[in-house]
């Protein structure tokens, strides 16, 4: 089966998007500025407009139903787990602009679903890698690339990392209809420790590293010291440290059960076979291709 392919801007009036969405069944809304800087006027008309623009055009096209991908960054700094009917009163940092479009963007998903023109669901990953990833596998590569590499903790700590090939799962069961107007987590598919995640990603890359825990004291300390000096994390501008570090340390909070439950969510890729996967698409690129990722 074959397809067409459009090309336009979610920065462009939902007309425009309407006439690339003509005769389609479903849309998947996933386009986003995800930590890569920029300041909250250009996020905002991403991220929070742009999503206006491709559910209006979507809806003006008759579109059966959409999915809006979002992200579990919208519950800001929990304490505890979180599900998608938990509240999204987590506090977001000022400069965390990505936490804070996202979580204007579903309020935008929603008012468009409840106007009764389109059909919508939101779903919330957690840190997604794999093929083609170009924000959170190359950056871990590069780090497993060296002989010695830190744990942040124990590493028994259950991770919030999903594979991409199981989010492209749970969209694809969202885009049945089921669970419309609601949002659900795709933030945990397989439970994967960071010890884990470590290792499977080095096999994949044919590293073998060795591995050295860091007490959790020293990682928060040191954390509290960088954003007091206004650092981010490498890579992810406005992503605070102590964000990191707190997911880090401790298990997965974001339960994923309600998407089972409801969209019929069925992950077909363990850890794994995904972490090999995506090691060796990353072995298969230059050096110079990774650092641009």
């Amino acid at each position: 089966m074959g397809c067409s392919v459009a090309f336009g801007d979610i920065r462009d009036d939902a007309d425009v998007l309407a006439a690339h969405m003509e005769g389609c069944r479903w849309v998947v809304h996933c386009a986003a500025v995800v930590y890569s800087g920029g300041e909250w006027p250009s996020v905002r008309a991403i991220n929070v407009e742009g999503t206006r623009n491709v559910l209006e055009g979507a809806a003006r096209a008759s579109v059966e139903h959409a999915v809006h991908v979002s992200s579990v960054a919208v519950y800001g700094q929990v304490i505890g787990d979180r599900d998608g009917e938990s509240p999204l009163d987590g506090l977001l940092r000022p400069r965390d602009l990505y936490a804070r479009s996202k979580r204007m963007a579903e309020e935008v998903a929603m008012d468009v679903h409840a106007s009764g023109r389109l059909s919508v669901t939101s779903v919330r990953p957690s840190v997604v890698y794999g093929e083609r990833d170009r924000l959170f596998a190359p950056r871990l590569a590069r780090l497993l690339r060296s002989p010695v590499v830190p744990m942040l903790g124990s590493g028994d700590n259950t991770v919030a990392v999903v594979y991409a090939g199981n989010v492209a799962a749970g969209v694809e069961a969202a885009l049945t209809g089921r669970g419309a107007g609601e949002a659900f987590n795709l933030a945990e598919d397989f439970p994967l420790t960071q010890r884990e995640l470590l290792e499977g990603l080095a096999n994949g890359l044919g590293r073998a590293p060795r591995l050295i825990r860091l007490a959790a004291g020293l990682i928060r300390g040191t954390a509290r010291l960088a954003e007091a000096v206004g650092l981010s994390v490498p890579g992810a501008q406005g992503l605070a440290p102590s964000r990191v570090v707190r997911l880090a340390l401790r298990d997965n909070p974001y339960r994923s059960e309600r998407a089972r439950d409801i969209l019929g969510w069925q992950p077909p890729h363990r850890h794994a076979e995904g972490l090999r996967r995506t090691g060796e698409w990353l072995t298969g690129r230059t050096d110079t291709e990774t650092r641009t990722l």
